[in-house]
């Protein structure tokens, strides 16, 4: 139960803390056959889903629409091109945006309107969530935003 439980109390924590006007949360149905066809050893250096936490997702996105919050999932697309695709579209219509994740592919999305905030680290969690603009994307990976879509495989940024 501790992805149930990190879960609630992590989006209970956004609610709170960030105060958002919507939030929406985008679950992964598996790989892109497109992607997998055009970069075969794409996620091939990925471990399986360990299976305690394969047996909690379901319940995880039950947890999200019993929360009041909206949950995307599409079947051969990833989620964090439903993610990014959503993001330009919310901000190009004067929304500000900010992703949430770990990923630091979605660093690439970056900018006007649109920001990241990463959870801390495990090794280190004292440090805290950290919230990158543009500047914050440069501070920590040493390039803009548009520089770092040259390794990524997030389509929509």
């Amino acid at each position: 139960t501790g992805a149930l439980h990190g879960w609630v109390k992590t989006m209970w924590r956004l609610q709170d803390q960030e105060k958002p006007d919507a939030m929406v949360v985008f679950f992964d149905l598996g790989g892109s056959q497109d992607r997998l066809a055009l970069h075969p050893e794409y996620k091939a250096q990925r471990k399986e889903t360990p299976e305690p936490l394969e047996r909690q997702i379901p319940v995880i996105k039950e947890l999200t629409r019993a929360m009041g919050l909206v949950g995307v999932e599409l079947d051969g697309v990833e989620s964090d091109d439903l993610l990014a695709a959503q993001a330009r579209l919310l901000a190009a219509a004067g929304h500000e945006v900010l992703i949430v994740s770990a990923d630091k592919d979605f660093a690439q999305c970056v900018g006007g309107s649109i920001a990241i905030l990463t959870p801390p680290p495990t090794a280190n969690p004292k440090l805290g969530w950290r919230r990158l603009d543009a500047a914050g994307v440069v501070e920590k990976f040493g390039v803009p935003p548009a520089q770092l879509n040259k390794r990524s495989f997030v389509a929509n940024c």
